[in-house]
């Protein structure tokens, strides 16, 4: 990551994680789970953001169980300034659990930790989730919807999650990154998918878009 354009003390935006990212989880993960053996399930790197200091601030949320809707943790890790004697070297600072997949990053200082989990009720949308082919393939298929709609062309067309809600048919709500080069590099598309319909070329209806999203916009349901 190019921290030549980030300023000194300044939280970045929310950003997926590149290469540099999904190593320093990796090197990360054993002390996570040397401290929690039996919660973490998986160790995916979701997304992140970084702070320039003396060294490196990042907060990374981890995805460590995916069937829990909130089965991420958002981990503070301090990358100190290198030198001729210590080689690179990372630490974890803090652990906030029990976080969601689509709460946002924020310092830690700031996040309000979660109320407990409810069951779904009947026509809830569901906590948000990693999109699956099904998804993937809706999000492709609406795109030029999409830049109907906004009359704009997008660089990218990227799902990075959804959220689901059954009613007379099923409500998809999915994140998807237009432009990673932009702060606010998301937009938000409503889709509706009736009942099987009997002309199978209506089956999905673009119903609202949201534009200039931040990547961590919270699409977590607000609990009854």
């Amino acid at each position: 990551m190019s921290t030549s354009t980030q300023l000194l003390g300044a939280w970045s935006p929310a950003r997926l994680p590149d290469e540099n990212v999904e190593a320093i989880t990796a090197l990360i993960r054993p002390v996570v789970e040397a401290l929690n053996p039996e919660a973490v399930k998986t160790f995916k790197a979701i997304m992140y953001t970084s702070q320039l200091v003396a060294g490196m601030n990042y907060i990374i949320k981890v995805q460590v169980q995916p069937e829990n809707p909130y089965g991420c943790y958002h981990l503070h890790i301090f990358q100190p300034l290198p030198s001729q004697d210590i080689p690179v070297s990372y630490q974890l600072k803090e652990i906030v659990k029990d976080q969601s997949l689509g709460s946002p990053i924020v310092p830690l200082t700031q996040i309000v930790p979660p109320t407990e989990p409810r069951p779904p009720m009947p026509g809830a949308p569901t906590p948000p989730r990693l999109p699956d082919a099904n998804v993937d393939g809706l999000t492709y298929q609406m795109k030029p919807a999409v830049e109907a709609y906004t009359g704009r062309r997008y660089p990218q067309f990227k799902a990075i999650m959804y959220t689901t809600q059954v009613v007379a048919g099923t409500n998809y709500s999915i994140k998807i990154q237009v432009d990673p080069l932009v702060p606010l590099s998301c937009i938000i598309i409503n889709v509706f998918q009736p009942l099987p319909p009997k002309d199978p070329q209506v089956a999905y209806q673009l119903s609202g878009v949201q534009t200039e999203v931040p990547l961590d916009y919270d699409m977590t349901p607000i609990k009854p």
